[in-house]
């Protein structure tokens, strides 16, 4: 019997398939579930049947387009069963699956029978913007903030596997900050999401007169909202003369966090200028509550989710809103013409030049708010990704090849075209691994060889195999640490002439285990090399480096240490230059591998 297929859908049926986890009915105020809602009506409007799969307790019934719970949306990264099933029946056009960094790197193939555009609705926060909250505030809301914390921490390379092994269509972003932190690691430059307003906010007009001027923050009572600078910034604004009221409108996400922050108002000098409303409040109670406010305080220190809703409806009020410089906040907050602070230092500055009339209000663009604009650039076909500006140019080879001479060259010509390359040489870099290699001199597994004046190292485990894996789990620690010092800490173009990739040869020779640094080591530790980066093999005949580099004809394994190099490129598709000729004729094939490629400054390194 053949398996049971579903008819094909009629020509004027489209239907696109959503998935968000979490949808839950009280949610739809909230980022990302007011984005994956906002999403579903747009492309509503463009004549799209759309069907959003959660695995909520509670999703909205009536929300105006089909809402289906199932028990789980992924197991092990793919799609349960469930989800298959259903999308097999629909038969979507295209998928969106909206989730944050982790959901990303535990992502496998998809296979959901049409494109998945991956929605990333989590900012890529620094360690050090999460770590500005303080220890305290870490410890008391660390369940709100182990998740930003962990994002920070994701090795770029794993999320670079992820996206390569789900078959992603394309990755989606919500801000342009983290989109261009991502971008830098290299990952896919995909398009922007730009969230949207259902409707305007309907909110009395302020004028920045004279007279005290009333500052609002609302929001949840969590430091990493900022609800502890907002405190800060006012007692500093008042300090200075300013005549000022705070007025705090509090959701009660953590009564712990509440009460923290009651007892740093009750000990404020200027406690009695503080007024404090804590509870659940319903749109139109929001607004009467909020209509009293001149200007918007809302210092973001670590956003949880990207472009939280917030600063675009403080921004539709026509009021001046004041923030910090984070992902998903400033950028955001600067279209919309607020005022956007680099330092919490500067909070103080940004009030009192607002609260004097100063700077104008700020006013919300047309375009955030309208949905159906929104989503029309992903209806398109995908964009073709920028390619990322190059972080690192390798040489290898093998000694005498010329890749110091050549390295110098390209150096030279990189700095007249405007780039500033560093250059960095990475060779026995013998960290933990030294008190094992002076033990092993003793035993004669390293040694040194001397003739005609000239001394060469030699270490050879090839007949000790406990010994060999001894050495091999050694340097490729050393090498974690190298590449983390030399490499990863390191910012603009990287220039090297010696690194992990020729270290992967001597170990493989010196260990006498090639197939296990190849098919286990290598990979680990060139995943871990900044990207995007060129490497190239550099060749020389052997008459040549002979008259060249007399040292190497006491290495009796030179021949084969070529072979190695030889399987290193066709392991990792490296092109090769045989410098047989002038440094010229070398430098002209280099520049002709690089032409057209966009090399990092000094700063571009994330």
């Amino acid at each position: 019997m053949s398996p049971h297929r579903s008819p094909s859908p009629p020509a004027t049926r489209r239907p696109v398939l959503i998935l968000c986890f979490d949808f839950d009915d009280r949610r739809l105020s909230r980022q990302p579930w007011y984005t994956a809602h906002g999403l579903a009506l747009g492309l509503r409007a463009h004549g799209h049947e759309v069907t959003l799969l959660t695995d909520a307790e509670r999703p909205p019934r009536r929300p105006g387009y089909t809402v289906l719970r199932v028990p789980r949306l992924l197991r092990r990264g793919r799609p349960s069963p469930d989800v298959r099933v259903i999308a097999q029946g629909l038969r979507p056009e295209r998928v969106f699956l909206l989730g944050g960094l982790l959901e990303l790197a535990r992502l496998r193939r998809l296979r959901l029978g049409a494109p998945v555009h991956y929605i990333l609705a989590s900012p890529r926060l620094r360690p050090s913007e999460i770590l500005a909250v303080g220890p305290a505030a870490l410890w008391r809301e660390r369940r709100f903030l182990w998740r930003p914390l962990a994002n920070a921490f994701l090795p770029a390379p794993l999320l670079r596997r992820a996206v390569r092994r789900s078959g992603l269509a394309e990755l989606v972003y919500l801000s342009p900050t983290t989109r261009e932190r991502l971008r830098r690691r290299g990952l896919p430059a995909g398009r922007l999401l730009v969230p949207q307003l259902p409707k305007p906010v309907a909110m009395p007009a302020t004028t920045l007169g004279r007279g005290p001027k009333t500052i609002g923050y609302f929001g949840p009572p969590l430091a990493a909202r900022g609800a502890f600078l907002a405190v800060d910034a006012f007692e500093r604004a008042c300090a200075r003369g300013g005549e000022l009221r705070l007025l705090m409108v509090l959701r009660p996400d953590d009564p712990l966090a509440l009460a923290a922050l009651r007892r740093r108002i009750a000990r404020s000098r200027w406690r009695r200028r503080i007024t404090v409303e804590a509870g659940i409040f319903d749109a139109e109670s929001l607004t009467r509550r909020l209509a009293g406010c001149d200007i918007f305080l809302l210092p973001f220190l670590a956003p949880i989710s990207e472009v939280p809703l917030v600063v675009v409806e403080a921004a539709a009020t026509g009021r001046p809103v004041i923030l910090l410089d984070r992902p998903g906040v400033g950028d955001y907050g600067r279209r919309l013409g607020a005022t956007v602070v680099e330092r919490p230092r500067d909070l103080p500055t940004a009030i009192l030049a607002l609260a004097e009339g100063r700077r104008p209000a700020a006013g919300i663009a047309a375009h955030f708010a309208d949905w159906r604009a929104a989503t029309v650039p992903l209806l398109a076909a995908p964009e073709v990704a920028t390619e990322p500006p190059l972080r690192m140019i390798a040489l290898c080879g093998i000694d005498g090849a010329g890749k110091t001479t050549l390295a110098d060259a390209l150096s030279r010509a990189l700095r007249a075209d405007g780039a500033e390359p560093r250059r960095v040489w990475s060779r026995f870099r013998n960290y933990l691994s030294r008190p094992f290699l002076a033990l092993m001199h003793l035993t004669g597994h390293c040694r040194r060889v001397h003739r005609d004046g000239i001394t060469i190292g030699i270490r050879d485990f090839a007949r000790a195999p406990f010994l060999g894996c001894l050495f091999l789990m050694l340097q490729t620690v050393d090498q974690i640490l190298d590449i983390a010092l030399r490499f990863r800490l390191r910012r603009g173009l990287l220039l090297a002439d010696r690194s992990v990739y020729d270290t992967i040869v001597d170990l493989a020779l010196d260990s006498g285990r090639p197939d296990l640094v190849f098919q286990h080591i290598a990979p680990l530790l060139l995943s871990l090399l900044p990207e995007p980066r060129l490497v190239v093999l550099v060749t020389r005949p052997p008459a040549l480096i002979a008259r060249d580099r007399p040292d190497t004809r006491l290495d009796g394994r030179t021949a084969a240490r070529r072979l190695l190099y030889e399987r290193l490129a066709r392991a990792y598709d490296l092109p090769v230059i045989e410098n047989r000729g002038t440094i010229q004729e070398a430098l002209a094939a280099l520049r002709g591998l690089l032409d057209g490629t966009v090399v990092a400054r000094g700063d571009s390194a994330a």
